[in-house]
């Protein structure tokens, strides 16, 4: 027994002892009476009024607009409009029409499928009304010019700009539309208001926001903001820089931990041959981050509106009251500094400026194990073909793009037939898989017209580590099958393919983000360059779609399946237990 806890409990006796008194003290308490003479005089008391806050939340926001004033062009109403027509679409409605009935309506000028914008200061808005959803407005922006205009080359660095990479990550952090991020938080609390700022992608930079109809002036607001106010590390303390840098780390270790992000990139590095593109800052890379760097990256992105083009989707205001609301918050952003033209740039010119990543699938095979520590065995396998499309893209030719795009959309049902082929394969014949996924990928390939399209097949699977060997061989086995032609797709596998799809394709048109998403991938696709007006390039999109699902047949099918795999170069990434 320790000799402490003896002594210790003296001392607490000695110490009670001291405080004892007798009789114990009564609580000298107030009597009803005198209770009742203090709320008189409480009552009977003139109380000053509570100050006014000098900082109202609710009006930080426009306060912080009308400051400015000085920066903005003057507001004078020289937007161009023009309304869209697009022959064969139906319109985003819950009681959409037919096609014939849409195309005779928009024939006879009755309806139009949408709004072309072009404000003051050159930036391109699409104005599309829907009543899909009663209280929703999508607004999607995208502009040529991301990552790949930000390729490092040294001893000691390499791959994309670390300060490009994270900049997005950044002014999140520092604050961005002018104030920080807990400003941010408590002027939209209570608000639907989900503003995003723009993130850098290979070949595009692009902003995805959302409100209520009853917010639609608050996102203005912020969309207004985020292009007045610039980013600026100065404006931060040193303690708040090395916050923003701990959340980077932290990030930064979270990829490393995470075992699907590990192989994630190790499936990139395969496919790509190491290409510095995928390679991920180091932590030392982002010790030595260069916060006025990242800082201008982001409000380079953010200082030409005439570069942008933005898709609004959803419940819009009546256009009397919408014109007023884009000229003021966005008509009246200045190209950079006041005084420069605002004169909009070509979209094939803005493409073809736009630096190319020049990635290649590997010369030969490549075989890959990533052995990772888990908790339960588990197994994922990617095995991945290179792809390129037949058809090539011309400036010049409408009838070219429009084959490209064919195409296209042939793959995307041969990419149907092969995943139900597979799954009737390695699970209902073999029940080694639950699930198996197949998907092309041409994100990184140019953008430029001209250059043929490429990417990669890829099909994934989850299943027992043991049995990954196998199922590999046995979906090298079905693709061999299918190009030599003792196995073929039937009918019913075609017929069951289109049906599948026109049931996803009609959920599909019945969403906002559908439309607004289609609309701009078609402004910033190959055939609007050939078209020149988004209603035509709409229109060829329906139109080409609709003559695929209807002459799309066997032979198509096979003829493409063995156009694909001409090669016997692949990549296979297998995931397995350390």
């Amino acid at each position: 027994m320790s000799v402490r806890a003896p002594a210790y409990t003296a001392w607490s006796l000695l110490q009670a002892c001291r405080q004892l008194r007798l009789p114990r003290p009564s609580l000298d308490l107030p009597s009803e009476e005198d209770v009742a003479q203090i709320m008189r005089e409480v009552a009977a008391e003139q109380l000053k009024a509570w100050p006014a806050d000098v900082d109202d939340v609710d009006s930080r926001l426009k306060l912080l607009f009308e400051a400015t004033a000085s920066q903005r062009l003057s507001s004078i109403s020289q937007t161009k409009r023009r309304k869209v027509q697009a022959l064969g679409v139906p319109a985003a409605s819950r009681a959409s029409p037919t096609a014939q009935e849409a195309q005779e309506a928009q024939a006879t000028g009755e309806a139009a499928f949408g709004e072309e914008l072009i404000l003051q200061n050159g930036l391109r808005i699409f104005l599309k009304e829907s009543d899909l959803f009663e209280d929703e407005i999508l607004v999607k922006g995208r502009r040529w010019g991301g990552l790949s205009e930000f390729q490092e080359s040294g001893l000691f660095s390499g791959g994309i700009s670390c300060e490009a990479q994270v900049n997005s990550m950044c002014a999140m952090m520092l604050g961005i539309c002018g104030l920080p991020a807990e400003s941010m938080q408590e002027c939209l609390e209570g608000r639907r208001v989900d503003p995003s700022p723009p993130s850098m992608e290979a070949y595009t930079t692009s902003l995805d926001a959302s409100s209520s109809p009853a917010d639609f002036e608050v996102l203005l607001t912020l969309l207004s903001l985020l292009f007045l106010k610039p980013v600026s590390p100065g404006a931060g303390a040193a303690g708040r820089l090395s916050l923003v840098k701990l959340g980077l780390l932290a990030w930064r270790l979270a990829e490393d931990r995470d075992p699907q992000s590990k192989f994630r990139r190790r499936m990139q590095s395969a496919i790509t041959s190491n290409h510095p593109y995928t390679w991920l800052p180091s932590l030392w890379r982002i010790l030595r981050l260069n916060f006025k760097t990242a800082s201008q990256i982001f409000n380079e992105r953010a200082s030409m509106p005439r570069e942008w083009t933005l898709v609004l989707v959803g419940r819009l205001p009546p256009r009397d009251e919408l014109l007023p609301l884009l000229e003021t918050y966005l008509g009246s952003i200045p190209n950079g500094e006041i005084g420069a033209s605002s004169q909009r740039p070509e979209d094939l010119e803005m493409r073809q400026a736009v630096t190319p990543l020049e990635i290649r699938f590997p010369e030969a095979s490549v075989c890959e194990d990533v052995h990772l520590h888990m908790v339960e065995p588990k197994g994922s396998t990617v095995l991945c073909f290179p792809l390129q499309m037949v058809s090539v893209s011309k400036a010049g030719s409408a009838e070219a793009c429009s084959e490209e795009l064919r195409e296209l959309m042939r793959l995307q049902l041969l990419v149907r037939l092969l995943e139900t082929r597979l799954v009737e394969v390695l699970r209902f014949q073999r029940g080694q898989v639950y699930s198996v996924s197949v998907g092309t990928d041409m994100s990184l390939a140019p953008p430029q017209m001209g250059r043929p399209r490429c990417g990669t097949l890829s099909i994934s699977f989850e299943c027992d580590p043991t049995e990954s060997d196998e199922l590999v061989a046995a979906t090298r086995e079905e693709l061999e099958g299918l190009k030599a032609g003792s196995t073929h797709f039937s009918e019913a596998n075609v017929g069951a393919a289109l049906e599948q799809d026109r049931r996803e394709f009609e959920e599909l048109i019945h969403t906002n983000g559908w439309w607004a998403g289609t609309v701009l991938d078609l402004y910033f696709s190959r055939c609007y360059v050939a078209e020149g007006e988004i209603g035509q390039t709409l229109s060829l999109w329906w139109t080409a779609r609709q003559e695929v699902l209807q002459s799309y047949n066997v032979d198509q099918a096979s003829e493409q399946l063995r156009t694909v795999l001409a090669t016997a170069r692949s990549v296979t990434v297998a995931m397995r237990p350390k």
